[in-house]
């Protein structure tokens, strides 16, 4: 299973090491939160992150937490496994679920219900 409550470590490709260390709920039975570690380096500072997390050509896709007086869910962002450079990709929501790249987009849900109407949404990478 992968989704936002269970996700799993990723070995990329290149075989680089994206782990999520520290996890904690953002609530009882929300999704999960930690800080990113590419092979052994913590990315972001401070900064935590959800999944599940994709990659493809040397990119990382992950949320990121964000939390502040106007915004409280994540964002959306690409991580350069070459320079750990993040950039944002102009997704926000309460929650972002990645499921899947094909043909240049990164395809998303932004409710954790698989059943009944589901919303899959799609973004330019």
């Amino acid at each position: 299973m992968s989704d936002p409550i269970y996700f799993s470590d990723l070995e990329s490709s290149r075989k680089d090491i994206v782990e999520i260390r520290g996890r904690t709920e953002i609530c009882q039975g929300g999704p999960r939160i930690g800080s990113l570690f590419v092979n052994g380096i913590k990315v972001g500072g401070n900064s935590l992150f959800g999944g599940p997390m994709l990659e493809e050509n040397g990119y990382l896709f992950l949320p990121k937490r964000e939390k502040g007086w106007l915004f409280n869910g994540f964002k959306l962002v690409k991580v350069d496994l070459n320079t750990l450079e993040l950039s944002y990709l102009g997704v926000k929501s309460d929650l972002i679920f990645l499921k899947r790249i094909k043909d240049g987009y990164i395809y998303f849900m932004k409710t954790l219900d698989d059943a009944g109407k589901i919303n899959e949404y799609r973004i330019k990478i």
